[in-house]
Parts: structure tokens; C-alpha cells; sequence
């Protein structure tokens, strides 16, 4: 019998240590890109009663990660922009960051336990029991400056607001 091989490549920095200190702006996206979280309705996002479980978990993540910062961030019904700090180097004696998957409180790891909450508590409701929620990835930006983390907070800001 014929092994699978995984051929899925990275969408990472090469090179980049994403458990070092540093802000990074985060894109998840869901699959297919189905408006999961609400309507823009007159400019404004209204949340459905998933997004408010995006945004509810989003605030739980704030309380639970003390090593990361969460700063602006935007729930719209396909997809999910936020700019997160790393505070101090992150430290796993379990797994190095990035060669053996992503350290216990890196951004990779935390945002798969968003996502995995997130999922967990919308497939709860019987109309989504079998829906993928999210792609299998996220897109990241590392903001290098002051000016680029005042360009992304302006872009995260002009989309509408619930």
C-alpha cells in the first residue's frame, strides 16, 4: 500500500520565529467564504448569533493568553482581521517554535484553539452540525513598524462595525 505524502507547503516566514515579541496582523477566513457571522447592513456589520460566539471567544482569548496583547480586530461575515502582540519571547520546554509545530502559546497555537472553540460551539446548533467553519490556515503580516501598525489599525477601522 502507497503512503500518503503531505504536500502542503507553508504560508509562514521562512526563517521567522513566530514565537519572538512582535506584532502580527492575523486573517481567518471561512470555508468558502460563507458569511458565517452576520450581514453588513447599512455599513454596519451585524453579528448573527455565531459571530457573537467569534467575538465572545475573542474576548475569553484575551483573558487566557497573558503572554500575548490583542489589539484591534474586526468580525465580518466571511472572515476575521485582528492585530495580536507577542509580550516576551514565548518559552515550551515540550516544543520548539516553529521546527516540531507551533509552541503552546504561540500564535499558531492559539489561534487554533480559537478557531477549534469558535467551531465547537457553532456546531452545537443543528442547522451548521456538519459545516467546516474555517479554512485550515491563517494569513499573517508581521508589523515591522510604527507606521505599518497605524496603516493596518486604519484598514482594520474602516470596515464596518457592529
Amino acid at each position: 500500500m502507497k503512503q500518503k505524502v503531505n504536500h502542503r507547503r507553508s504560508i509562514r516566514k521562512k526563517n521567522h520565529d513566530y514565537c519572538d515579541p512582535g506584532k502580527y496582523f492575523i486573517t481567518l477566513v471561512t470555508h468558502n467564504r460563507k458569511p458565517f457571522f452576520g450581514k453588513v447592513i447599512d455599513g454596519k456589520m451585524e453579528l448573527n448569533e455565531n459571530g457573537k460566539i467569534v467575538l465572545e471567544e475573542w474576548m475569553r482569548t484575551k483573558e487566557l493568553r497573558t503572554k500575548m496583547i490583542l489589539h484591534e480586530f474586526v468580525i465580518m461575515p466571511d472572515h476575521f482581521h485582528a492585530i495580536l502582540e507577542i509580550k516576551t519571547k514565548i518559552q515550551n520546554p515540550l516544543a520548539s517554535c516553529p521546527e516540531n509545530g507551533p509552541a503552546r502559546d504561540s500564535i499558531g497555537a492559539m489561534l487554533g484553539n480559537f478557531k477549534a472553540k469558535v467551531t465547537g460551539r457553532i456546531r452545537k446548533n443543528e442547522a451548521f452540525k456538519s459545516d467546516k467553519i474555517w479554512v485550515r490556515n491563517y494569513y499573517d503580516i508581521i508589523v515591522v513598524d510604527e507606521q505599518a501598525n497605524q496603516t493596518i489599525t486604519s484598514y482594520i477601522k474602516k470596515h464596518p462595525q457592529p
